[in-house]
């Protein structure tokens, strides 16, 4: 019975090492490929109470070396400082109160909506108040778009970590692409940054717009999806050297943040991407359960068990980092905090059947 128990926890590493391997990370920018006239871009930034990130956003995209953009901020009825540091340190900035919500409306795709309907660009980037962004990222990604693309492009964006919690990040990445198999997408499930999507004017409008996932949660997935529904599948670019996110500066907006995401997530997945998930969480929190055996190969193996999932993180780190640091050696500890916010995820979607975010509840 212990050798069958070994060897099962033997089997799980070996498939989830497999499936990992097939994770598409995105495709790299092709260098000197920029088309004869760059259009007008329009940059929508949704923003409720978004004090501590919206300056450094609105600087980094005021100095982009892009020869004609506007930005528009769609304040959400913040209750902190955001509408304060717009009107009174970026004049140039389009600020825009946010209308009353439609009650059939969740509250980035509305702010989204808004923001489109003032938008005069050819070209629409709809990024979130928490992002930075690199001079030249713009003139880079918007001819990516046209020459590389059907209209619809995101990106990967380095994170930014700097609490102990905050790794744990890593751990609801890797699980999140795991699901869906990365950039390139399982049947019509594709995954999307939210905090980076580019559409060409054209594209976004026959996608429908962000009225097309006026009630849903996870917007930016169900854009993608619906987009590959109709032939324009979005592409994912590996340049996370352009932007750069630090997504939560408090734990309770960590949790809350991806409590309402991950349960409605996982009713949408196939059966092979659950599988997945399992075969991974077993690999994560398995190995401690070895120890208690006395098979001889039951220590050895607990070692790898641990070692290998470490390595694995420590990867997805760099991915998503840019380096590597020792809080990694705590992935099953980040594991088990991922697997605390899925649960509670759960409880909300299905006990509760109503998520909040930002101080606003809504029905799922």
């Amino acid at each position: 019975m212990e050798t069958a128990l070994i060897f099962l926890y033997l089997v799980t590493i070996i498939l989830t090492l497999f499936f990992l391997s097939r994770i598409d990370e995105g495709l790299p920018l092709k260098e000197n490929l920029t088309p004869p006239e760059l259009p007008k871009v329009s940059i929508i930034v949704p923003a409720r109470n978004e004090e501590l990130n919206i300056r450094s956003c609105l600087v980094s995209l005021t100095n982009l070396d892009y020869p004609d953009y506007e930005i528009i901020v769609v304040d959400g009825n913040s209750i902190d400082d955001t509408r304060r540091i717009v009107e009174n340190e970026f004049p140039e900035i389009t600020l825009i109160e946010e209308p009353p919500r439609p009650k059939e409306w969740i509250g980035k795709p509305w702010a989204c909506h808004v923001g489109w309907k003032h938008a005069t660009g050819d070209i629409l980037l709809f990024t979130d108040a928490d992002t930075i962004h690199r001079q030249d990222s713009l003139r880079k990604l918007v001819s990516a778009l046209l020459t590389q693309t059907d209209g619809f492009l995101t990106i990967v964006t380095r994170q930014i970590l700097k609490r102990f919690w905050e790794y744990t990040l890593v751990i609801v990445f890797q699980t999140i692409a795991l699901s869906v198999y990365g950039a390139r997408g399982s049947g019509f499930r594709y995954l999307a940054n939210g905090q980076y999507l580019m559409f060409t004017r054209k594209a976004y409008e026959e996608i429908g717009g962000h009225e097309a996932v006026r009630d849903k949660i996870i917007e930016d997935m169900e854009l993608a999806s619906i987009a590959a529904k109709k032939g324009l599948k979005p592409i994912f670019f590996d340049v996370p050297d352009l932007v750069a996110v630090r997504m939560y500066h408090h734990f309770s907006d960590f949790f809350n943040g991806f409590a309402k995401n991950l349960a409605i997530g996982a009713n949408t997945l196939s059966a092979g991407a659950i599988f997945r998930n399992v075969v991974l969480q077993v690999w994560a929190i398995g190995w401690p359960f070895l120890l208690f055996l006395a098979h001889p190969l039951a220590l050895p193996v607990a070692v790898f068990g641990y070692l290998s999932y470490v390595s694995i993180c420590m990867y997805g780190q760099y991915r998503l980092t840019r380096k590597v640091t020792f809080h990694m050696i705590f992935a099953p500890l980040f594991f088990i905090i991922y697997l605390l916010v899925v649960n509670y995820s759960f409880y909300q979607v299905n006990i509760k059947k109503k998520v909040t975010w930002k101080g606003i509840s809504y029905s799922v």
